[in-house]
């Protein structure tokens, strides 16, 4: 009985010890797999990377090929996996917090401003310019400037792909990527993990 008692402790922990390891991997794996999406939208033209049309059907592609790491499909086998990329358009001038937005002057009156204090994949917030006087801006409504996101359900060759929100934000200065992928581990709970990049309509990255 003592025995049986200690083999059952044992196994019990090692099930734990098991469903950990395996949490852990996947958390791994998620973000191994954000930092290849990125890499590869890094490697795509400003116009590209604003059309929907062009995430939905290049980037995203059902099957084996939609998937985002070359290292062997680490995100395989992962239980209600979505990946999702959202495209925020936004206005010319970039806040990090509202002292820098109070700080910074308009260039024109009705510019669009945008505000990165928010923690991704939350939107970004919007300001738009009273007049060319230091810190005139007022914060606009949730989503004031469009935005674009596609997903992906799945992993390997049974991904499928799909256009939840369409659009081409090429004409915008810059665009905000964010990068999310969701599934749930093997203590059935909801799991979450994000990167994000900025891509200015001038080529470069911030």
């Amino acid at each position: 009985m003592v025995i049986l008692i200690g083999l059952s402790g044992i196994f019990a922990t090692s099930a734990q010890g098991y469903a950990l390891l395996r949490r852990s991997k996947e958390m791994v794996a998620a973000r191994e797999d954000i930092l290849c999406r990125l890499d590869s939208i890094r490697t795509l033209s400003y116009s590209q990377v604003a059309k929907s049309t062009y995430l939905g059907s290049t980037l995203l592609v059902t099957g084996t090929s939609g998937d985002a790491s070359p290292f062997g499909m680490t995100t395989g086998g992962m239980k209600d996996f979505t990946e999702t990329i959202t495209v925020y358009a936004l206005g010319a001038q970039l806040f990090s917090d509202d002292t820098a937005r109070q700080n910074a002057t308009p260039d024109s009156t009705g510019e669009f401003a945008s505000q990165l204090d928010t923690i991704a994949p939350a939107a970004p917030k919007t300001y738009k310019s009273n007049s060319t006087n230091q810190g005139d801006w007022t914060l606009q409504i949730a989503n004031a400037l469009p935005y674009i996101q596609v997903s992906r359900t799945g992993t390997g060759g049974n991904a499928q792909t799909s256009v939840v929100t369409s659009g081409d934000l090429s004409t915008y200065p810059q665009l905000r990527v964010d990068i999310t992928y969701t599934w749930t581990d093997s203590n059935k709970l909801k799991r979450t993990q994000v990167g994000s990049t900025i891509v200015s309509r001038s080529g470069s990255l911030q």
